[in-house]
């Protein structure tokens, strides 16, 4: 009983949900994948569900797509061993600055993958471009430029 209640805290408290599917997205992307180039381009895929719209059940809030962005990034730096290199230098990567071209929403229930590649580094940080781009058309929906300060 008391660990429901616990468990029933945690869920109120924190976004649980947010991560388990950090640790899933990491461990899935280590076990079922093969080790990519940090050149390389990686893709997850995701489907805009309830969860994920704005109040008028439409299409995909804007906070969403940042949380979205944060998976792929785990997903980018699992896959290439990134992360593990900028640890081995006592480094650690954070958020320095984010901007996202919203070209057009995605719908409710549409299947989407979001696309991860290094585009630059330098000393004090690495630059990302993330795509979200919708399976049924192809179409590129929104575009994020991320600083990921080591």
């Amino acid at each position: 009983m008391s660990f429901l209640v616990i468990l029933l805290i945690l869920y109120v408290i924190w976004d649980v949900n947010y991560f388990i599917r950090c640790v899933f997205t990491v461990f899935a992307g280590r076990l079922f994948q093969r080790k990519r180039k940090v050149t390389d381009t990686t893709t997850i895929y995701g489907l805009c569900t309830s969860q994920d719209v704005d109040i008028f059940i439409r299409h995909m809030n804007n906070a969403r797509y940042l949380r979205e962005l944060d998976f792929a990034r785990f997903h980018f730096y699992a896959l290439t061993g990134l992360y593990e290199r900028i640890r081995e230098r006592r480094g650690g990567a954070v958020q320095g600055a984010s901007s996202v071209r919203y070209r057009r929403t995605i719908p409710i229930f549409h299947p989407y993958k979001i696309q991860t590649k290094l585009i630059w580094w330098d000393d004090k940080a690495i630059y990302l471009e993330q795509q979200f781009v919708t399976l049924a058309d192809g179409f590129v929906r929104a575009v994020a430029m991320s600083k990921q300060n080591i």
